[in-house]
C-alpha cells in the first residue's frame, strides 16, 4: 500500500514489471461516473503526456498522478473497482501540508519562491489541456526538496468544454482551501485560482495560513469561516487573533508591495478578478530575482520589504510584528536609522560625526559673542 483516502486505497503493482510506473487505486465502493468519464477524456486530451524535467535532462517524473485505465476485478468484469495512474515517487515527493510545517518553509524564501512558481506552472499546464484541477489542497500537492511539484488525486478534477463550460464537474473539495463559491457553484478554473492564489500567499508568508486566525470574539480558529466571509489577517488585522502555535507574524510587510494587488485580488476579489496561474509565474519569476541577503541575520529577504526571518525593516529600522492579540503592526520608522554603538544615545545618523554634530552649537554661540564684543568696542572708539 502507497497510501490511504477517504474513498480510495493506493497500492504498486509489482507484477508485471513493465506496470512499475503505474499505481493501483482501488476504491471503497462503485467508482463514482464522473470518474469513469474522467479517464476517457484524460486519454483523449493526454493528460499523461504533461511531464516534467528536474534538475537532470534524465529526471523526467509525471507532473499529474494521471489515469490511464480503469481496472476491473477480473477480464470479463464489466463494473470497474479502481483506475490505473500514474505512479508519484512518494519518497521524493511530501505533501504540501508536510512542508508547511518545516523549517525550510519558515526560512528558505529562495525555495518557497521555487515552489510556489512551479505550482504555478503545473496548474496553468493542466488549465491548458482543458483541465480544471478542483482540489488543490495541502493533501494534494506534492512538494520536493527542490520545489519541483506533482499533482495527485485527479479524481477532483473537472473538465472545461472550448467555450469555457463545465462538462465534468466533480464536487471534490478540502477545507481551508476551497474558493467562497465553490460549495454552491461547483469547481471552476476560478477557484482553482482562488485556491494556487492561496497556497502561494502562505508559501510567501513562510507557511501561516492567509485565513488563518480567528475573530476575536471566537475561541478557535474558524479557517474555512474566514474563506467564506472573505475575511483575511492580511488585511483585517485589527479584527483577528492569530493562532497561538504560530506566533507573532509580520503579514504582508514581508512581501514586496508590489505583489499586494495581487493577493488581494486572488484572496478577496470576484471570480473574474483572481490572477491566471500564468500571470502567478510570471510575478513569482520577477519576484526571485528581487530575493537578497539581510544584512542583519543573514538569511533570504525580498528588497524593499521587511525581512520575514529578523524583522529588519528595508530602510534598515527594526520593524515590530504583528500580535496575537489583533493588533495593528506598529507603525515603521521613516526617519534616518538611530546609531547602534559608539554614538551616543540614539542621535540620528546623518553622515558625519557625534562630536562634530555636538559641537556646532557651541561654535555658533562664541562666534555671536564675539560679533557683539566686536561690536561694543567699535562703538566705544
Amino acid at each position: 500500500m502507497l497510501g490511504r483516502g477517504r474513498v480510495a486505497e493506493v497500492f504498486e503493482i509489482s507484477d508485471p514489471p513493465e506496470a512499475a510506473s503505474l499505481a493501483l487505486k482501488l476504491f471503497h465502493g462503485p467508482v463514482p461516473d464522473e470518474t469513469i468519464r474522467l479517464v476517457d477524456f484524460a486519454q483523449l486530451r493526454r493528460l499523461d503526456q504533461l511531464v516534467a524535467v528536474g534538475l537532470a535532462e534524465d529526471d523526467a517524473y509525471p507532473l499529474v498522478a494521471s489515469p490511464k485505465c480503469l481496472v476491473y476485478a477480473a477480464l470479463d468484469g464489466t463494473t470497474p473497482i479502481g483506475l490505473a495512474v500514474l505512479r508519484t515517487d512518494i519518497s521524493r515527493f511530501l505533501p504540501l501540508a508536510s512542508w508547511l510545517l518545516s523549517s525550510k518553509i519558515q526560512t528558505d524564501l529562495k525555495f518557497c519562491v521555487t515552489a510556489a512558481t512551479r505550482l504555478a506552472e503545473a496548474v496553468a499546464a493542466v488549465h491548458e489541456c482543458g483541465f480544471v484541477v478542483g482540489d488543490v489542497s495541502g493533501a494534494n500537492v506534492l512538494v520536493d526538496s527542490e520545489g519541483f511539484c506533482n499533482l495527485i488525486d485527479v479524481d477532483s478534477f473537472g473538465v472545461v468544454a472550448p467555450g469555457g463550460a463545465m462538462i465534468l464537474k466533480p464536487g471534490f473539495a478540502t477545507s481551508n482551501f476551497f474558493a467562497p463559491e465553490l460549495p454552491a457553484e461547483g469547481p471552476s478554473l476560478a477557484t482553482d485560482r482562488f485556491s494556487l492564489g492561496l497556497i502561494i500567499t502562505q508559501f510567501l508568508l513562510g507557511g501561516m495560513h492567509p485565513f488563518g486566525g480567528s475573530h476575536r470574539t471566537q475561541a478557535r480558529d474558524q479557517v474555512q469561516a474566514n474563506i467564506s466571509a472573505r475575511e483575511s489577517w492580511l488585511f483585517s488585522p485589527q479584527i483577528f487573533t492569530l493562532p497561538a502555535d504560530q506566533g507573532d507574524h509580520l503579514g504582508l510587510d514581508c512581501i514586496p508591495q508590489w505583489i499586494h494587488p495581487n493577493i488581494r485580488a486572488a484572496l478577496l476579489g470576484d471570480a473574474e478578478e483572481r490572477p491566471p496561474a500564468g500571470d502567478w509565474r510570471v510575478t513569482l519569476l520577477r519576484s526571485y530575482t528581487q530575493i537578497e541577503g539581510c544584512l542583519q541575520c543573514e538569511q533570504d529577504r525580498f528588497r524593499g520589504a521587511v525581512c520575514r526571518n529578523c524583522g529588519e525593516g528595508a530602510r534598515g529600522s527594526k520593524s515590530r510584528s504583528l500580535r496575537r492579540s489583533g493588533g495593528s503592526p506598529a507603525p515603521k520608522s521613516v526617519g534616518p536609522r538611530p546609531r547602534e554603538s559608539g554614538s551616543g544615545s540614539g542621535d540620528p545618523d546623518l553622515g558625519w560625526p557625534t562630536r562634530a554634530r555636538v559641537t556646532w552649537p557651541l561654535v555658533v554661540t562664541i562666534a555671536f559673542v564675539g560679533l557683539v564684543l566686536a561690536a561694543l568696542l567699535l562703538a566705544g572708539e
